[in-house]
């Protein structure tokens, strides 16, 4: 499995198109106590739908959940879910570790399924 971060800033943007164009699976993360992380969600999951193959198995991550002080309700996240198909989705914590090995767990499975329906 081969893994790319990218920043959520403007410049990378030509960087990350090429790294979609054979993305099996994608990590989206935002920071749970930062609202404009979450905001920013919308915009990278476009480019990623624009450009990944259409079966690309995308999840989305909820990163500081051990801090327990949410800028963004459960609402607008389920409504954000709900606006784009109901992506995978996990609150984590990096720090923790928390759900972090079921998240790639997840992911993999999922792949793993979309390869052998396709």
């Amino acid at each position: 499995m081969d893994m790319v971060k990218f920043n959520v800033d403007e410049k990378f943007r030509a960087i990350a198109i090429q790294y979609y164009r054979d993305a099996q699976g994608a990590l989206l993360v935002y920071d749970t106590t930062d609202k404009d992380s979450f905001t920013k969600l919308t915009y990278w999951y476009k480019e990623l739908k624009a450009h990944a193959p259409p079966a690309t198995v995308i999840m989305i991550l909820g990163n500081k959940s051990d801090l327990n002080r949410d800028a963004i309700s459960e609402d607008e996240v389920q409504a954000f879910l709900t606006s784009v198909g109901n992506p995978l989705f996990k609150r984590c914590s990096a720090l923790t570790g928390e759900s972090i090995t079921e998240a790639f767990t997840d992911l993999c499975h999922q792949i793993h399924i979309v390869k052998n329906n396709s």
